[in-house]
């Protein structure tokens, strides 16, 4: 009769390993929880209505300018104007652009379209987080006609807009240019001012008074950036954006690689499918339920001339055919990939066994998470530390933005499992799993390691922050050396560490959130893998090993 073996006990080994890891969590917890804001200073956004609020505010904004919005679908989303905020941070230094951000410059904004389906013309309105409105605009087809007020009675409907909706005495302000466009049944003329007072190296506050036919149709205001910067930091982003493109081709190279070594490995039958089919289906399913949940936001992508029930339709194909992808990559990257990490380390857990429910309660699987969240808490001091270092060398990258859209779906939660879930895998997957086992037939272990790490690395050069290498090669580092705890430890602790340091980041705004259904479900999101660390630690002392 088979008798089950007996539970191993911790070694002294283990105890040390343990208290490694409990010491960098601590430390590492320590550093970047006292430093995080320093390196990583988020603008500062005074929220005084919520988006039902918002939307409210805009209605009857519209309703008291004439405009028809009965029976209209009201889309909204919550958005900023990111060149005025990145130009302010730059220019100015962010202690001095905070001030400045969402109150002369009103950068943050509730977006609504109030909008018929099969109807071109459409209503909008942009609400400030503090309540007031901030620009509105109608949208009339080509052809609707309207009463020509002429250029002098336009003017004065203009100006009387300026002084109405904004307080402003036109003749304080500097007029910039009248505009006249001629419609094949009126004349829409558009009038713009500049602030004398509002004004930062260059740039200056607009305001925009659009007349059609005989009636206001919009009234706009922003902070109008001069074209010499634009053109500028654009040349900046441009480097980003070559940076990023050249480790696209390593990742393209990675792909073919992979695709290949699949088809060898299904000749020689060595693919454990129900490993792969198990990751594919979570993703696409996890994919999914991510999607619906988000809904809301894709509807503001809305096209008029199309009917509401096909635009649905398609956005629901859209997304599932975008969850079905990432099912087919997932797929392919545990087919391929997990017959090399397997060949080229059986000294180390497979990937399916670690998941499986005979491994759970494990000494390696408890020992692989206390590794993967120490890793995490190391993580976030390393990057705390690197970028406060960078600043006082000249780096630059901009303040978080303290709101995502993600807090106006029904269940926030999901987009943080997702935000975990989704790197965690496709990035480790290729970089790590396969990459290194890969590489290594051909070329020294060194760089096996170095080279998928600095092409993940630059993979994240698209970043706004500057220089444009910088965050290449902090995130290249990183990678360097998870991939030498791959060599010394396994690929779960990775797998570990990656979900939750991009769970955290992407549940930082729920947490802080005053909403107390957002503050939890954000936290038990991204603290989800420790039920199973806790779990597994109360398995092994009631067991004995």
């Amino acid at each position: 009769m088979q008798t089950r073996p007996p539970y191993v006990p911790l070694t002294r080994s283990d105890w040390r390993f343990v208290a490694v890891c409990l010491a960098i969590l601590a430390l590492g917890s320590a550093v970047g929880v006292s430093l995080f804001s320093r390196a990583f200073p988020e603008a500062s956004i005074d929220f005084r209505v919520t988006k039902e609020e918002a939307r409210r505010i805009a209605g009857k904004a519209l309703a008291a300018r004439g405009f028809d919005v009965a029976g209209r679908k009201a889309l909204g989303v919550f958005d900023h104007d990111d060149d005025a905020k990145v130009f302010l941070e730059r220019e100015l230094g962010l202690a001095k652009a905070v001030p400045l951000l969402g109150r002369e410059v009103p950068v943050w904004r509730w977006s609504f379209r109030f909008v018929r389906p099969l109807e071109k013309g459409e209503l909008r309105a942009f609400v400030a987080p503090t309540g007031e409105l901030l620009s509105f605009r109608r949208i009339l087809p080509e052809k609707a006609a309207a009463p020509d007020a002429g250029a002098e009675r336009a003017r004065a409907m203009a100006e009387e807009t300026l002084r109405a909706h904004r307080g402003l005495d036109p003749a304080a302000l500097r007029f910039v240019e009248a505009t006249e466009e001629k419609r094949p049944a009126r004349v829409d003329r558009t009038f713009v001012w500049e602030s004398r007072t509002l004004r930062w190296n260059g740039a200056a506050m607009r305001y925009l008074v659009e007349v059609q036919g005989d009636r206001v149709g919009r009234s706009t205001l922003w902070l109008d950036v001069p074209e010499a910067w634009r053109q500028e930091y654009a040349t900046l982003r441009s480097k980003n954006n070559a940076a990023g493109a050249a480790a696209t081709l390593g990742l393209v190279l990675t792909g073919i690689a992979l695709v290949v070594v699949f088809l060898d490995r299904l000749r020689r039958r060595d693919v454990k499918w129900r490993w792969a089919f198990a990751f594919s289906i979570t993703g696409t399913a996890l994919q999914m339920a991510a999607s619906l949940n988000e809904l809301p936001i894709a509807l503001q992508g809305y096209d008029t001339t199309e009917s509401w029930a096909g635009f649905l339709g398609q956005t629901l194909l859209s997304d599932f055919g975008a969850a079905c992808m990432l099912g087919v990559l997932l797929l392919l990257l545990v087919a391929g990939g997990e017959p090399e990490y397997r060949e080229a380390f059986p000294g180390k857990p497979a990937l399916g066994r670690v998941f499986s429910r005979r491994a759970f309660g494990t000494k390696k699987v408890f020992l692989g998470l206390l590794a993967g969240y120490a890793m995490t808490a190391a993580f976030f001091a390393y990057q705390v530390v690197f970028y406060l270092g960078a600043d006082r060398l000249g780096a630059w990258s901009p303040a978080d933005v303290p709101y995502s859209n993600l807090l106006g779906t029904s269940f926030p939660w999901l987009g943080v499992l997702l935000m975990g879930f989704v790197p965690a895998t496709t990035e480790e997957f290729s970089s790590r799993m396969f990459s290194i086992p890969f590489l290594r037939r051909f070329a020294p272990t060194w760089v096996a390691v170095v080279v998928p790490a600095f092409v993940w690395g630059f993979a994240h050069a698209g970043y706004p922050n500057q220089p444009f290498w910088i965050r290449g090669v902090e995130v290249g580092v990183a990678g360097v050396v998870i991939g030498v705890l791959l060599l010394k430890l396994a690929l779960f602790p990775l797998l570990v560490w990656h979900f939750t340091v991009d769970a955290v980041y992407t549940s930082l705004i729920l947490v802080r959130s005053t909403n107390t259904y957002f503050a939890v479900s954000g936290a038990l999101a991204a603290g989800a893998l420790l039920l199973p660390l806790v779990v597994a630690g109360l398995l092994a002392l009631k067991r004995g090993g």
